[in-house]
């Protein structure tokens, strides 16, 4: 199943960061989340649980829901190379499994309890083979709604999809405006 909207809620918005190897102001952004009450869903590779296990425990503490973003953040489809979802060569079942259980068997040995049944593919790459292959080891995929990614990850001043901060919440608003961000998951990253 690939999710991209909240279920059963048409009111509020689904706040989600993915988490891959890099903690460029992670602090900052758990301190606004804390100091406005407001809690988000966080997708954790493994190599971002094993290098800051105490941003992971922070996150726990105040009360964030903890998703999956594999072991190592590896492509899973051809995307990057043709533009296609066509699963790459070297991914399959097995290889799937092993990226999604290796990172909650890391988070466990933090938090002492496995992570939410939840998971997001690394650069979004998915079809319909890789959400079977999840499913079957217990993770449900949540994506993203439709313009709801922010571009934050685009860090190339000239690239005709990098936007500021300021343009950022611009195109939100005027989301909003347009069709409602009700009910709505929003992308970003730590």
């Amino acid at each position: 199943k690939y999710i991209t909207q909240i279920e059963g809620d048409s009111s509020g918005i689904a706040l989600t960061f993915d988490g891959g190897s890099s903690n460029n102001g992670t602090d900052k952004i758990l301190d606004i989340l804390r100091e406005h009450d407001v809690k988000c869903t966080i997708f954790l590779t493994g190599d971002f649980l094993q290098n800051y296990p105490k941003l992971v425990k922070q996150m726990i503490n105040d009360g964030h829901e903890i998703g999956n973003h594999s072991y190592s953040h590896p492509h899973l489809t051809m995307l990057e190379e043709d533009g296609s979802t066509n699963t790459l060569e070297n991914v399959n079942r097995d290889f799937v499994r092993r990226q999604l259980l290796k990172a909650d068997s890391i988070y466990t040995e933090i938090s002492g309890m496995p992570m939410a049944p939840v998971w997001r593919a690394p650069f979004g790459e998915i079809n319909n083979e890789i959400l079977l292959w999840a499913a079957e080891a217990g993770y449900k995929h949540i994506g993203w709604a439709k313009k709801c990614d922010t571009w934050d990850w685009v860090k190339d001043t000239t690239s005709s999809i990098y936007r500021t901060a300021p343009e950022i919440l611009e195109h939100f608003l005027e989301l909003d405006e347009e069709i409602g961000l009700g009910g709505k998951i929003i992308l970003m990253h730590l």
